[in-house]
């Protein structure tokens, strides 16, 4: 056996296997040739005979009663060793099958003529062979009939071949395509799902650029529908405003060839957001950018995150620095109005003046050094409790109405949740909502009509927290973007010189802090500003059992943590009816 192994046996098998046909069901197509061969040659025998490692399996037989037999007795094996035919006139004249099984037995081999099947690329994989019972030879006619043949047989194959191979190719692209619909419908369910706006833009000359897909969030956060969108040129969806700066980013996105980044008013339907923007370009094989991928992440949220965790740290820094600098100042400015007073006492009018002119000084500068004082102070969280906030805001209107009527001020009051009752410190509560309806009050002097301050309280639930809100609006001129977030720094004022310190709204940051709340500003210019105060609401647990929340007991509380009676209220009076009223 070892002598009849072609050279390159291996890569043979290897071509044989890749063929598919072994072990496969007849074929009609091998049946007619077969049936030919044996018409031309006259033999009562033929077959298609492939050469396996340890077998020679037949495709198509006439005469045969087998489908295979042990490679080792295989006339054709000893076929695929050569590229013309085999002839073998008597078997049992030659020394190399006359003691071959299948010529001392059964089906009593003599005659054999095998034409090799040799492949496209050289490998020879069986023959087309003719048998039969008696010696005999082929005419010159027969023999080259039997060659064509053979020929036929190996290009059969080669068709059966390129069919498989079609089909395997069809399968496989049948995969791959059901893979990228499962992909796609994947990418299709992330890029919907997810919260951050996403779109696809083509690349076309003459720096056009076209809406291909746009996401949920897309759609959401501009209001629009998606046929608004889809086929679009972004001129046609995009606020006018973001034309040139858009197409701007993306010509510098397709002649770099790179992902660039930068951050952006964004203006949604919603209102203006602060956006992280990518823009990321897709080239073809050529190096030509045809679309665009871009994404808007929302970071307005981080944004007022970080400033005011800044503005915190500043509040703090502050704090400390002017507590000391009050004391420092407070101790000689004693001493300043002690004399003061002493010269109002002198008999020379003229000194008398000038002493209420310098009393009048250290008065200012006490009431700055008192603010000073409170925008430093920290107050001990055992003074608080569950309270009502509709009684603090009642209590403050009731301190402001005078002023409020004085200046022809209508206000409003929607109390949707009257009930509410956040752990606070109703003194420091009213501190906050006197500040902040003076402020409001101040604001509405440039309106000569509809003066109108609204207050409302709600109930909100965000960051796993019940919240209690209580926010101060107006219709007044409204804060500019360039000023609203310098508010709530220390000494900031928009109004004249003389007018206040620049703290109040400080004060009110911080106390808001000091309840674990906080306070924010929104406002459009021309149309009003809102403060809103979020104030934590305790669980239901922690609520004391014995609580009583009706508004008689509420008021009991309300005095018990008071100052002594009507000094809060004459002290407030005083700093609303006084033009250096912190702001």
């Amino acid at each position: 056996m070892e002598g009849l192994l072609p050279e390159g046996e291996q890569e043979r098998l290897a071509a044989l296997k890749r063929y598919g046909i072994l072990d496969t069901d007849p074929e009609d197509a091998y049946d007619d040739i077969v049936r030919l061969a044996a018409f031309i040659c006259g033999t009562p025998i033929a077959a298609v005979s492939l050469i396996d490692s340890q077998r020679q399996w037949f495709k198509s037989m006439l005469g045969l009663g087998v489908r295979e037999t042990p490679r080792s007795v295989a006339f054709c094996a000893h076929t695929i060793l050569q590229t013309d035919l085999t002839i073998v006139a008597d078997a049992r004249t030659d020394k190399r099958f006359r003691a071959n099984p299948l010529v001392t037995g059964d089906p009593n081999i003599r005659f054999y003529a095998g034409a090799p099947l040799i492949t496209t690329d050289g490998f020879s994989l069986g023959s087309l062979c003719v048998i039969d019972t008696v010696p005999r030879t082929l005419t010159a006619d027969q023999e080259a009939a039997l060659s064509t043949l053979a020929r036929q047989v190996t290009s059969q194959m080669e068709l059966t071949r390129q069919v498989l191979l079609q089909k395997q190719l069809r399968a496989e692209q049948m995969r791959a395509e059901d893979a990228l619909r499962r992909s796609e419908a994947r990418l299709s369910l992330i890029l919907r799902s997810i919260q951050d706006v996403v779109f696809l833009l083509s690349v076309e000359p003459g720096e056009i650029y076209r809406f291909l897909f746009v996401n949920p969030a897309f759609l959401e956060r501009t209001g629009l529908r998606e046929e608004q969108a889809i086929g679009k040129r972004v001129e046609e969806v995009l606020p006018e405003a973001s034309h040139h700066f858009l197409r701007q980013r993306c010509a510098e996105a397709v002649q770099g060839r790179l992902p660039i980044c930068w951050q952006e008013n964004v203006l949604y339907q919603a209102g203006q957001r602060i956006g992280d923007v990518v823009m990321a370009p897709f080239c073809d094989e050529r190096g030509v950018c045809t679309h665009l991928i871009g994404t808007v992440h929302d970071i307005t949220e981080q944004r007022r995150l970080q400033e005011h965790i800044a503005r915190s740290e500043r509040l703090v820094a502050m704090g400390e620095m002017v507590a000391g600098v009050a004391h420092e100042i407070n101790n000689p400015l004693a001493a300043v109005s002690g004399h003061a007073q002493l010269l109002s006492l002198h008999p020379d009018p003229q000194v008398q003046a000038d002493g209420r002119t310098i009393q009048q000084m250290t008065d200012r500068v006490s009431r700055i050094i008192r603010s000073l004082l409170t925008f430093s102070r920290r107050t001990n969280p055992v003074d608080r409790r569950a309270s009502l906030l509709r009684p603090v805001i009642e209590g403050t209107l009731e301190i402001m109405r005078h002023k409020l009527r004085r200046n022809d001020v209508h206000v409003v009051l929607d109390l949707i949740e009257p009930d509410l009752a956040p752990v606070l410190d109703t003194a420091q509560i009213e501190q906050i909502l006197l500040n902040l309806i003076d402020n409001a009050e101040h604001t509405l002097r440039h309106r000569h009509s509809d003066k109108v301050i609204t207050i409302r309280t709600a109930r909100q639930f965000e960051d796993n927290q019940d919240w209690a809100t209580v926010s101060v609006s107006d219709n007044g001129q409204g804060i500019p973007e360039e000023v609203r977030g310098r508010v709530f720094d220390p000494f900031f004022t928009t109004k004249p010189q003389g007018e206040g310190t620049g703290l109040g709204l400080s004060i009110c940051f911080g106390i808001a802090q000091e309840h674990k709340g906080r306070l924010e500003v929104t406002s459009e210019v021309g149309v009003g500003t809102t403060f809103t105060l979020y104030l934590p609401l305790p669980d239901v647990s922690e609520t004391p059992p014995d609580g009583d929340f009706s508004p008689e007991a509420t008021k009991t509380r309300q005095e018990s943590d008071c100052p002594p009676e009507g000094l809060l209220s004459r002290d407030s009076l005083y700093r609303l009816s006084n033009p250096d009223t912190p702001t």
